[in-house]
């Protein structure tokens, strides 16, 4: 299972409730990323985006194609890739979780995370959603946030990855 959408949307949280109610390895591509890339966080605050994207696509790529069936949390734009989004419709069940640009940015607000420093991050989430929802879309399966807590969109995924597997 992968799951995407924007940040904050509870990929990382709700992933992990799914590794541990499946068994299955959780693995979250930002973290993997900076283990294999020390270098990923200077790229992005160089504006490095295309090597950035680059060595996300890798780390992606090999997280997709384990043999072990694990539970992963890409990070907010490796769906990006058309190759990364091709390689994880064909292997896994591709969960976009949907979450409001308004309440993402007063999950983000509340964040350690810098990732809209000097932005208006309300402003910055609804071009990202903007930009983002028709790859995000291509998921097999989209759940709709409404702010709801993590036990009860990790309950939904549940649902709807039972509904996959029959």
């Amino acid at each position: 299972m992968v799951l995407v959408g924007l940040p904050g949307a509870g990929k990382t949280s709700v992933g992990q409730v799914l590794a541990g109610l499946s068994g299955r390895p959780f693995v979250d591509i930002d973290c993997a990323l900076r283990e294999a890339a020390p270098q990923s966080d200077d790229l992005i605050t160089a504006g490095d985006w295309a090597s950035f994207r680059a060595l996300e696509a890798d780390v992606a790529k090999r997280a997709l194609a384990t043999d072990t069936p694990s539970v992963i949390a890409f990070g907010g734009g490796t769906l990006l890739s058309a190759a990364v989004r091709d390689a994880a419709l064909k292997a896994a069940l591709v969960v976009y979780l949907d979450e409001e640009p308004r309440l993402l940015s007063q999950r983000l607000a509340a964040s350690p995370r810098r990732m809209f420093d000097g932005q208006d991050i309300e402003r910055a989430l609804i071009e990202l959603h903007r930009q983002r929802c028709p790859i995000y879309a291509q998921a097999q399966v989209r759940i709709h946030g409404q702010g709801r807590p993590i036990e009860a969109l990790a309950a939904a995924v549940l649902e709807k990855w039972g509904d996959f597997a029959e």
